[in-house]
């Protein structure tokens, strides 16, 4: 796998032996990771790259886990993130959980349960862009419906004036005498302007068109006794 195509996390521990550790670990995995002490140059780094995951320890210094998050929410409130923290006391953690963080892990926490955090973390990521993926196609569908809408709308209007002047030009050569050549004209002029079908399985054609055709069918008779 390229480094282009890893999955890219950012890790912020100020425990030098567990961060060394647990990079080690997770560059094994085929993760790209990118290491640092504390929240302020994990800051640094988010508005240099973009990252996967963010792994975040919540005593750090500096800048803390806390304070890093918010400001992290801040720029991407879809940032996934991961606390790990020496906290386990109920309302510190529903603190932690109103930061908009994905999970936390106290530690230590067994390298095991790490790595299947990160993996639920990205599951849950993926599904994320996918239902994402599907608003953007569905805004698209109806954004299509609308303009397709908008332009049969158009189109009709369009061709309805121009029907009116194709029916006056045929209404004249009606009183000329050219009643089969106006009838097969309005014929043509019927197959394009039906349009779509109701609900009945009909066409429905501008009442103009069938009295104009009435009376061409009554004078193209006529002219056919005499």
């Amino acid at each position: 796998m390229t480094e282009q195509n890893k999955i890219k996390i950012l890790f912020a521990e100020d425990d030098p032996d567990f961060r060394e550790t647990l990079t080690e670990i997770l560059t094994d995995n085929n993760y790209q990771v990118v290491a640092v002490e504390n929240g302020k140059q994990a800051e640094e780094h988010i508005y240099r790259e973009s990252f996967d995951l963010y792994l975040i320890d919540y005593n750090m210094p500096v800048v803390d886990g806390a304070q890093f998050v918010s400001r992290l929410k801040m720029k991407d409130p879809q940032a996934i993130v991961i606390m790990l923290t020496g906290v386990n006391e109920a309302d510190k953690i529903v603190n932690l959980m109103k930061l908009g963080i994905f999970d936390y892990l106290v530690k230590p926490s067994k390298i095991e349960v790490i790595e299947n955090t990160i993996t639920n973390a990205l599951n849950f990521k993926k599904t994320l862009e996918e239902q994402y993926e599907r608003k953007l196609q569905s805004a698209k569908e109806i954004q299509d419906r609308v303009l397709w809408n908008e332009y049969k709308k158009n189109a009709l209007e369009s061709t309805t004036s121009v029907t009116r002047e194709v029916l006056e030009n045929m209404r004249r050569n009606l009183l000329q005498g050219s009643g089969l050549g106006s009838q097969l004209s309005i014929i043509n002029l019927i197959d394009v302007m039906k349009g779509e079908k109701d609900e009945d399985g009909k066409y429905r054609i501008s009442g103009d068109i069938l009295d104009l055709l009435i009376g061409n069918s009554v004078f193209s008779q006529k002219q056919l006794t005499t």
